[in-house]
């Protein structure tokens, strides 16, 4: 593109807490100092250790789970290889798209970098909507900083991304599946009242860095 759920409190941690005896290093430290002062070191030595046990007892027990991610993004992963134009004066562009499941958090994450002579770099996080329906997305790049987008969801082999300004569409990107298996994105302003394509990508599936093409 261009210019929660708590953990569950209710897990016992696995590793139980060590007591003070169990730590040398505090009865060391109130053997030195004796008397009062030293039982005022053991208990709050203790205590903290106590404590910093439990976190990380907490932290080995927890598990994380696959969140899930939207329907037809995995359609998208891989890394794509894009040639195209602006329209309005018919300079080439040639782009990289990366896009990669986050599976912890069930967000794509879409990185989008022209290649030189172009300068444009793009990092995008796309995910479904919670609450509500459909998808969010925000892109971050040098240019135009954030942008918050939305989309219904796929629509046959259309995806449709719109920003909003003042309740009337703004801008637009719409990524579109081919049948032979390649992607064309269409990115799109509001010009006089109407949408004015602005560039088209025409994507081919591209092997990893490093490997032939």
């Amino acid at each position: 593109m261009r210019s929660s759920i708590a953990p569950d409190a209710s897990h016992e941690p696995k590793h139980p807490a060590p007591q003070a005896e169990q730590l040398p290093g505090v009865q060391r430290a109130a053997s030195r100092l004796g008397g009062d002062r030293g039982c005022m070191v053991v208990q709050r030595l203790s205590r903290l250790a106590v404590l910093t046990s439990v976190v990380a007892a907490a932290s080995l027990s927890g598990v994380v789970q696959a969140a899930e991610v939207a329907p037809g993004f995995a359609a998208l992963e891989g890394r794509w290889s894009c040639a195209g134009h602006f329209i309005s004066s018919g300079r080439p562009i040639a782009s990289w798209l990366v896009i990669t499941a986050d599976t912890s958090s069930g967000a794509l994450v879409v990185r989008h970098d022209d290649q030189p002579p172009a300068a444009y770099h793009a990092l995008e996080l796309w995910s479904v909507a919670k609450p509500g329906a459909g998808l969010r997305a925000t892109i971050v790049d040098a240019y135009s900083g954030m942008r918050w987008l939305e989309s219904p969801g796929w629509q046959g082999p259309n995806l449709v991304w719109t920003r909003f300004e003042a309740g009337a569409v703004a801008e637009q990107f719409a990524y579109r599946l081919q049948p032979g298996g390649g992607l064309t994105i269409d990115w799109s302003t509001a010009r006089t009242g109407a949408m004015t394509l602005g560039d088209t990508l025409a994507c081919t599936r591209a092997p990893p860095p490093g490997l032939p093409q």
